[in-house]
Order: structure tokens, then sequence, then C-alpha cells
């Protein structure tokens, strides 16, 4: 040992890369930063009208509801992934809002598949074509339809949709205790 107690060995100074760095995607070629093109990003648009987060059994576990317009392949995922994380403090909330301005494309968290379920699907614009359609009465009340329109589930019918998902729910949150997942 050196004079004083300490060691003669030299510790390795490493850099640690931001966060953001590791989930922006590079050219594999050039080590640019890899960015979508203006017309890629001007068919991937997606519109959110709501999202609403509510607990659910007991408080154990979050139903998310959205509502919106051309969602893609994975985006609920990612949209649950992501905010996971930021609600986990592993990936900072800034980088969402540099998620969403930037045209590089990153690799973000993607929920599992377990558990994520379509409930139904709706309507948000309405179309004259289509009757003037909403799913249910809460729809119909959001996207104001007019006298000649029709929802298309009662009250009856929403109730039992209710009960089904409930019913899903519980389930959900068995098979995810049984595997260690909850």
């Amino acid at each position: 040992a050196a004079p004083g107690g300490a060691t003669g060995a030299v510790a390795a100074i490493t850099t640690v890369e931001p966060v953001w760095v590791e989930i922006c995607t590079r050219d594999a070629a050039s080590g640019a930063w890899r960015e979508r093109s203006a017309e890629v990003l001007k068919h991937t648009q997606s519109t959110m009208w709501m999202c609403k987060v509510e607990p659910t059994l007991g408080g154990s576990f979050l139903r998310i509801r959205l509502r919106g317009q051309f969602f893609l392949y994975n985006q609920i995922r990612l949209m649950v992934g992501s905010a996971a994380a930021v609600a986990r403090g592993t990936l900072p909330e800034d980088l969402l809002d540099l998620a969403l301005e930037l045209p590089v494309e990153m690799h973000m968290p993607l929920a599992p598949p377990t558990g994520l379920f379509q409930r139904t699907s709706g309507f948000t614009m309405l179309d004259p074509r289509a009757g003037f359609a909403a799913m249910d009465s809460e729809q119909a009340s959001l996207c104001m339809l007019p006298d000649s329109g029709f929802v298309l589930l009662d009250d009856t019918g929403t109730a039992a949709a209710e009960s089904f998902t409930s019913r899903v729910e519980a389930e959900v949150a068995r098979l995810w205790r049984a595997g260690g997942e909850a």
C-alpha cells in the first residue's frame, strides 16, 4: 500500500451517457442520429382526445382509458410503457417532450401485452355517411351527437360491457399474481 493507506491502483474514469443517448437511434454505418423523414412524420400523426387513469380492483391496478384517432402499431403499449417508466423514475419526464418534438427515432419502453385489451371501438368524428353513430351514451355526449344520430349500446349494454371488463381485469390480476408479474 502507498503511504497514508492509499493503494497504488488507479480507478478507471468512465463517462455515463445520459438516458436519452441510449434511447435515440443511430445509423449503423455513419453513427449519425437516425431521423424520420417529414413524409413519415406526416403519416404517423395521431390525435388523443382523452387519457383517463382510474384505480381498479381495490386500487391494486390501474385502468387506462384512451380516446383518439389513428393509433399506430404498439402505440398504446409505448405510451403506457413510457408513462410507467416515468412513474418509476427510470425515464426522465422531459424525455417524453423530446420524443414528441424531435424527428429522431427513439426506442421508448414497451409495456407487455399482458392485461392490455380493447374494450370498445368508437367514433369520435361524426360522419353523416355512417348515420351519426356513437358507441354509448358517454360518447354520444362527448361528440355532441345530433338528434338524428343513434347510440349503439343502450344503458343495459354499457353495464354488460363494464361487467365483462371487470371480470377480465380480475382474471388478468389473478394471472399476473400467479406468474409473479404483479
